[in-house]
């Protein structure tokens, strides 16, 4: 039976995660227990994080009684005061050969970069612990205890200690998004995507897919521009006017709709873009970009 109040220098923190193994008999089968606890932390949105936690227990002893027989007990997951959830506990019964295995997600919405992660293991009880933490994109981590590159930190290993505290700084995203791709397209599904319907006869639409390397925002001093190059048809100087755009839902790509007044095959036309910003609130800088007409 497991008590913090024997020795409460080793209880755990209302920070900790942790797993305690509740072993309320059966041949004192834990020893043939192999447990593993990994722990996700992914920030999804600026200060919102998707935490979930997955726990492996295989029994590893064969039919062996009295030397290694069923597993009885309960498992209880120790959750931080942080996510403001209850600690779960999981009475079960575990067979030679057999594993268990339980998965929780939580979401908290704050700076999880000032708590850090820690995990608290009891006395004489083993886990293989792993640790992933993603800071949101653009991020990256400048110094850490976790093993480490740009915005990824990871453990994987034994803790060594009662508790083990996993903590990092990281560098701010002040870059601005840019486009990594941009196109004429062929008239999209406009039932998909909810454009407006050309009113022109014959349809003079120009469709333009843009991508960006992160999701993005739009603002509402978002203005797009397309000017004619006059590139091929020198004697036509037609600006196509913005009629209509949808973000999709990935937040990285932007569905332009324009129209022009006359149609021209293979022009070239310069667009450019403002109002556009990341989600840390870096705005696009206005540059001209060469879109090129299919027909």
């Amino acid at each position: 039976v497991y008590s913090s109040l024997i020795s409460p220098e080793f209880e755990p923190k209302p920070s900790d995660f942790a797993l305690i193994e509740w072993n309320l008999g059966g041949g004192k089968s834990s020893r043939f227990l192999s447990k593993e606890v990994t722990i996700k932390a992914r920030e999804t949105k600026p200060q919102q994080w998707r935490i979930t936690v997955d726990f492996t227990a295989d029994h590893l002893g064969g039919e062996d009684e009295p030397i290694s027989q069923q597993w009885k007990g309960v498992f209880q997951l120790k959750l931080p005061a942080f996510l403001q959830q209850k600690d779960l506990y999981w009475e079960t019964v575990i067979n030679p050969g057999d594993t268990f295995s339980r998965k929780s997600t939580f979401i908290f919405n704050g700076d999880l970069d000032e708590k850090a992660l820690s995990f608290f293991i009891p006395r004489n009880q083993k886990v293989f612990l792993k640790v992933d933490v993603q800071l949101f994109p653009q991020k990256y981590i400048t110094e850490s205890n976790l093993s480490f590159h740009e915005n990824i930190g990871s453990f994987r290993g034994y803790p060594s200690k009662f508790r083990t505290t996993f903590h990092w700084q990281y560098a701010a995203d002040t870059v601005a998004p840019f486009v990594t791709m941009h196109e004429v397209i062929d008239r999209p599904s406009i039932e998909k995507f909810k454009l407006k319907p050309s009113e022109e006869t014959p349809d003079t639409s120009i469709y333009a897919e843009i991508h960006f390397n992160e999701r993005v925002e739009i603002t509402a001093d978002f203005m797009v521009r397309l000017i004619d190059r006059d590139f091929v048809n020198k004697t036509i100087t037609d600006h196509p006017v913005l009629v209509d755009y949808i973000l999709l839902p990935d937040q990285k790509t932007l569905v332009l709709q324009f129209q022009a007044e006359v149609p021209q095959g293979k022009e070239r036309f310069y667009l450019q873009m403002s109002g556009v910003r990341d989600l840390w609130g870096n705005l696009i800088h206005l540059q001209k970009r060469t879109l090129i007409t299919k027909k």
